[in-house]
């Protein structure tokens, strides 16, 4: 058995010669990876530290009852810029700092384990509610309660964007926003620089039609991506 949530063509073709012959036949069972449930937004890079302040702001106002919230960094450079600036704000209000936590690959594995186990139970209030992420915050890790999942920039590849905004809203009947914050494309891979500088179509469509998943995206209560929202007004 091979699983994934992000397998395009060439990657089925690839198991399918690898897993398959005479004696074994393959049997593909394909979910909609686009997601409904989340709304997709691109904002531009100008807007990041204000946003992020913002959402500071937010922290300090709602406390432990602020929505989950996850923001990826691709580079340790920028998520330490983040980490001054909210530092500033746990000297002031120190309390806050138990709702805050750092999950990468260069943390001790243990200790990523007992933070994940205290971040499963979730009942919209206590434990962690702001989470500064790296790409190891991804594929396998199965977390409730995320509602808003930022990326401070694009991930190399859309494969990586699909998986990691696939954190948020993993429960049955909710909704989350993914924000990514967007500058220069020049070092994406083709199928993120496309959807990043996309500006006329559906942003869900662009995820199913890059997996290759038939039809329409599924329809859905409330905003579906900014794209759809600009050509509604």
């Amino acid at each position: 058995m091979s699983l994934t949530a992000t397998a395009t063509g060439p990657i089925v073709k690839e198991i399918r010669k690898r897993f398959s012959g005479p004696s074994s036949p393959f049997h593909h069972i394909r979910e909609d990876p686009s997601r409904p449930n989340i709304t997709l937004t691109i904002r531009p890079w100008n807007r990041v530290r204000g946003e992020v302040v913002s959402l500071f702001r937010e922290f300090i106002e709602k406390g432990q009852g602020l929505p989950r919230t996850v923001l990826f960094f691709n580079n340790f450079g920028l998520m330490g810029e983040a980490l001054l600036l909210l530092q500033t704000v746990f000297k002031q209000f120190p309390q806050l700092e138990e709702h805050f936590a750092l999950y990468h690959a260069l943390r001790d594995r243990d200790r990523l384990k007992v933070l994940l186990q205290g971040m499963t139970a979730d009942d919209g209030v206590g434990g962690v509610r702001l989470l500064f992420a790296s790409s190891a915050f991804g594929m396998g890790v199965d977390v409730p309660g995320i509602t808003r999942v930022w990326h401070v920039e694009a991930p190399h590849e859309l494969d990586d964007y699909v998986q990691q905004i696939g954190r948020a809203a993993r429960r049955p009947g909710t909704t989350a926003e993914a924000v990514l914050f967007s500058r220069t494309t020049a070092d994406l891979e083709a199928s993120m620089k496309g959807y990043v500088k996309n500006a006329s179509q559906c942003r869900h469509q662009i995820i199913k039609t890059y997996f290759e998943f038939p039809g329409e995206p599924t329809a859905i209560s409330g905003p579906c991506c900014d794209v759809c929202q600009t050509i509604e007004n």
